[in-house]
């Protein structure tokens, strides 16, 4: 099965990371912004496979902490283990920081700018113009990719052009169909990509998260089916019956799942 890409994402992507990579005067940092659910984290992650780098993923969240200098550190800790990668597995990391507007350096309305935002925002800035500067002790560089929705509650410096690449992904119809594709074609067989242009047709407003959802749907509906049909059934004898890379369904199933869930049955609030 061939991991399916948009060739507008996966080429500014790996552009980026052998770019960043290879000249001292480009900027380290890139920034892929968009709405939510339309695919950024994983075909991040997929593009980098594919140009040969090993994504090293850490979540904004993760960059918090309590203490002055805790969530530079957090990144300088994230910095120096792909370097350990690097030098173990003779492989080039490519750092992800996933969800980064949730940072400190994600500046909100209820929320203040503090030490941890300053540090963190200044250590990004200096890393983006010369990795040499930050006196972390390594002096490779190793492109770094931030995700998130809205990058404009950033500090407005360690935005501007020649310090970090913005990249703004909005999916055109086209692309949303080929993302259907790759999100339905291991577990629907023969679905083509006009079948997926169907769908995006008749759901344009869904984002591609939620194509995978209802495919996971109907995976937990054949699962469920099993065990009404099986009273007695214990998770040993499951492992014997079941072979999970042959499980199919339908793409009706899918289209009847994505019904249900375009029609908000889904959402926080409401119980299946």
């Amino acid at each position: 099965m061939n991991v399916i890409i948009p060739d507008r994402f996966s080429n500014r992507v790996i552009t980026h990371a052998i770019a960043s990579t290879l000249l001292e005067d480009y900027p380290l940092v890139m920034a892929v912004q968009g709405p939510s659910g339309d695919g950024k984290s994983y075909q991040l992650a997929k593009s980098l496979e594919i140009a040969g780098f090993q994504p090293i993923a850490l979540s904004g969240a993760a960059l918090s902490g309590n203490h002055e200098g805790d969530s530079t550190n957090a990144f300088k800790d994230l910095y120096e283990r792909a370097q350990s990668y690097q030098l173990v597995n003779d492989e080039w990391p490519a750092l992800i920081l996933e969800d980064f507007e949730l940072s400190p350096a994600g500046q909100r309305e209820d929320s203040k700018y503090t030490v941890n935002s300053q540090l963190l925002t200044g250590f990004l800035m200096n890393l983006s113009e010369k990795v040499s500067s930050t006196n972390m002790g390594v002096t490779k560089r190793y492109p770094v990719f931030l995700t998130g929705n809205d990058f404009t509650i950033l500090h407005k410096p360690l935005m501007r052009p020649g310090r970090m690449d913005i990249f703004t992904w909005v999916p055109t119809p086209e692309e949303q169909s080929l993302m259907i594709l790759s999100a339905l074609q291991k577990r629907v067989p023969s679905v083509c990509i006009d079948d997926a242009r169907r769908l995006q047709t008749e759901f344009p407003k869904l984002p591609i998260a939620t194509f995978a959802a209802a495919l996971n749907d109907c995976l937990a509906k054949f699962v469920y089916d099993h065990l009404r049909a099986n009273e007695n059934i214990r998770m040993s004898s499951i492992r014997r019956e079941f072979n999970v890379e042959r499980i199919q369904v339908s793409l009706n199933d899918v289209r009847v799942a994505l019904h249900r869930r375009d029609q908000s049955e889904f959402t926080p609030g409401c119980f299946i």
